[in-house]
């Protein structure tokens, strides 16, 4: 049984083991529900509608994504978040499940401490985007005057509101996080002012840049296609993030890589290098303490 004012959880994985260690991890803090397949979680979403799901990605007969979807089609559990668990580490299957509507992603084997501040960090965001109804309309209305010229203060206050409330600007209005080539401000109105889903979006950049660096530390000219398929992976991602510095240079030695000119690359390679681990380091020590300050909270 749900308590009255406490936040729950509705945990959905095939294996009564990962069941009762998320249930130990979560149930200090919220009231959690369990089920074991896919039609159960539907059935269990809509009886409970729970604050927030867990959903393991694969499941016999009917799988995450599938469960997912039909959340999602539904008006009754359509805005309920959805944390997918997985051990899939492709970014497809990633990209995959944010498309259908998942709001992040954890994979297996999961960390306890991680496991617990992804989860409190979605409800305190999706407790932000639900306590005023209203705040999404009153965007897209100003958005849209923004578009045609008209006065743009309403977006800016609202804008700097959202901000707040994801932990990335200060009670002053000043952004709390300076990351060099990347323009946070710009990252949320290009994601439809959605905090919640660019810091998602920059938390999967980081997983997949991470995965891209070893094949562009490692040029030559036996491994030429891996290095313009690894460049070409980043430059999408850096535009769809505003990491603006990284897309230029993600440019240039995308081109040098197709033309074959080495040369270009050998010279500019070592210090595209260093910006992008100086780069993820830099988001990877956001994240954590955005975690911890929702710990604290």
């Amino acid at each position: 049984m749900k308590e009255p004012g406490k936040s729950s959880v509705l945990v959905v994985d095939d294996e009564s083991s990962n069941i009762l260690a998320l249930t130990e991890i979560l149930a200090p803090d919220l009231t959690v529900f369990a089920a074991k397949n896919g039609a159960d979680a539907i059935k269990a979403a809509q009886a409970h509608m729970p604050t927030i799901i867990l959903l393991d990605i694969i499941m016999p007969d009917m799988d995450g994504y599938a469960v997912l979807s039909t959340l999602k089609e539904s008006e009754k559990t359509k805005n309920i978040p959805v944390i997918l668990l997985s051990a899939l580490s492709d970014g497809e299957d990633i990209e995959r499940g944010l498309a259908l509507g998942a709001s992040d992603y954890i994979q297996k084997p999961w960390s306890p401490v991680l496991v617990k501040l992804r989860v409190l960090n979605q409800i305190k965001l999706s407790g932000q985007f639900h306590v005023d109804g209203c705040e999404h309309r009153i965007v897209d209305t100003a958005l849209s005057a923004r578009w045609f010229g008209k006065d743009t203060r309403v977006v800016e206050e609202m804008l700097n509101r959202l901000m707040k409330r994801a932990g990335l600007m200060d009670a002053q209005g000043t952004l709390k996080y300076a990351i060099a080539g990347l323009d946070l401000l710009k990252g949320v109105k290009r994601n439809d002012c959605d905090a919640r889903k660019y810091l998602t979006k920059l938390r999967i950049f980081v997983s997949q840049a991470r995965l891209a660096m070893d094949k562009i530390e490692r040029i030559d000219e036996e491994n030429l296609n891996d290095y313009v398929i690894a460049i070409h992976g980043l430059k999408g991602k850096s535009f769809d993030i505003f990491a603006s510095e990284i897309n230029e240079n993600t440019i240039k030695l995308e081109s040098a890589a197709r033309k074959g000119n080495l040369n270009y690359i050998r010279s500019h390679n070592s210090a595209f290098v260093k910006t992008m681990w100086d780069f993820i380091y830099d988001l990877e020590a956001m994240f954590s303490d955005l975690d911890l300050e929702n710990e604290h909270e």
